[in-house]
Order: structure tokens, then C-alpha cells, then sequence
């Protein structure tokens, strides 16, 4: 989750990295804090969903946040609308339901 934040933040692509990093987080979902997933997702969007592996969009992700979307908080639910209108633009829909996002 840092690694991938880290290079959105300074803006630095690496294709190969976002796919290797989906590759390990998509199993290990489930013990990722609500800050490693929306700094995760955020990292995604702000390279317009790098990764072959489609895990910015992976429906696994999208169950997770949506059943603890009310334990994010300010900054992190930023985070999530920021991906989540990415996501629009990249498929045509947007990623959260309309009552979440």
C-alpha cells in the first residue's frame, strides 16, 4: 500500500510495480486498514488503473469498501470518491453504489 501511494504521490508510473502489487494485495484484502486500502485505490486511479490485473475495479475490493464504508474517515472517504469518479471515467459506471459514493 505505501510503495504504490508513494509513487502516485511523487508521480512516478510503473506499470510492473502496480501489476506485482495487485498480485500480493488482492488475497490479503481482508487484513488491509481502512487508510492501506483508500491510499491503494487512490494510487490506482491516480494512474488510471495501471495494473492488467484489474484490481482497482476488482469486485472484491468494491464488497470490502462498501461493507465498512462508515469506518473510513474524512480524508480516506476523499480518497474513495476520488477513485470512485476515476472509475467512472475509465468503465462508464461508477464503482460504489450511488447510496455510498
Amino acid at each position: 500500500a505505501n510503495t504504490v501511494w508513494a509513487y502516485a504521490t511523487v508521480g512516478y508510473s510503473s506499470p510492473l510495480l502496480f501489476d506485482k502489487a495487485a498480485e500480493v494485495v488482492l488475497p490479503r484484502l481482508c487484513e488491509f486498514k481502512n487508510q492501506e486500502i483508500s491510499n491503494t485505490v487512490w494510487a490506482y486511479s491516480v494512474f488510471n488503473f495501471p495494473s492488467s490485473s484489474e484490481f482497482g475495479t476488482h469486485p472484491d475490493l468494491v464488497r470490502l469498501i462498501v461493507s465498512s464504508i462508515d469506518k473510513f474517515d474524512d480524508k480516506q472517504l476523499s480518497q474513495l470518491h476520488q477513485w470512485n469518479l476515476l472509475g467512472k471515467e475509465r468503465i462508464g459506471k461508477t464503482l460504489l453504489p450511488l447510496n455510498v459514493s
